[in-house]
């Protein structure tokens, strides 16, 4: 076992903030002496350790402290995922270090993007893997299939406001659970306003209400897809909807018979 002091001489951290992590229980001692005194044992480190991980990314201590006491929490798979994007941001580092040595060349460089098309379609790929089944299903009903999704999500990864939300996925790659809940978030509000745009459509309700429901359903996908434009992506979506039988078929199952094309017709006519 190890004293505090020792750990911090190991670990590069001070003794106070050692003591401040078994304040907010974040990292507790093994044992205390009799006088108080903190001992550490192997195990203890290697959840400093892991600590250390989490906080390269600047996670906040207490959202570090929810993942590592997550009973689901996977240490070794945790470790790969930290790995692979440490190496992503190694690189990104790289570029900007040669970046900033061309400019002060005083050489005409083009505009430095952060994540390069490579680096997002490594996001992509960690964002499908944390994904439950049926998250993936919603994505599927929605899009045709995920391979459809990925060319949307790499049409719009250009763009300003994407770009930080991929520095947030770094940011949160730890919290898988808390990512699957913005998109079960945004998957309950497209299932409630289909479900108004199909009965809506059936009822023969008036255009003005059904422009307006359509509307919100842009907004949400803009948000969902953090992308400033949607109509093509939306009035594509419209065209699967009555041409794929498949997906026709799952939109009719779950929201009425007949929805996929009041639903499909409703989108058109926002648009028109």
């Amino acid at each position: 076992m190890k004293t505090v002091k020792e750990v911090s001489e190991i670990s590069g951290i001070s003794v106070r903030t050692l003591h401040y992590y078994d304040k907010i229980n974040l990292l507790k001692p093994t044992a205390y002496s009799v006088s108080g005194y903190r001992y550490y044992d192997e195990e203890a480190l290697a959840k400093l350790q892991q600590i250390l991980f989490f906080k390269e990314f600047d996670l906040p201590l207490k959202e570090i402290k929810i993942i590592i006491e997550n009973p689901s929490f996977d240490k070794k798979a945790a470790l790969i995922k930290q790995k692979r994007l440490l190496q992503m941001k190694k690189h990104r580092l790289g570029n900007l270090i040669r970046l900033i040595d061309d400019v002060m060349k005083g050489e005409n460089t083009m505009s430095f993007k952060e994540f390069s098309q490579l680096e997002i379609e490594q996001l992509f790929q960690e964002l499908i893997t944390d994904m439950r089944e049926e998250q993936l299903q919603a994505l599927t009903d929605q899009f045709g299939g995920i391979e459809a999704y990925r060319q949307v999500y790499m049409n719009h990864a250009g763009e300003s406001k994407a770009q930080q939300n991929f520095k947030k996925m770094i940011e949160w790659y730890g919290k898988p659970g808390e990512n699957n809940q913005l998109l079960n978030s945004y998957q309950r509000r497209i299932d409630e306003l289909f479900k108004r745009i199909a009965e809506h459509e059936r009822l023969g309700g008036d255009e003005l209400s059904a422009k307006r429901m359509i509307g919100e359903y842009e907004f949400v996908c803009r948000q969902l897809y953090q992308a400033v434009d949607v109509k093509a992506l939306l009035c594509k979506q419209a065209e699967l909807f009555v041409k794929d039988k498949e997906m026709l078929s799952v939109l009719d199952q779950r929201y009425g018979k007949g929805s996929a094309l009041a639903i499909s017709h409703a989108i058109m006519n926002f648009y028109s």
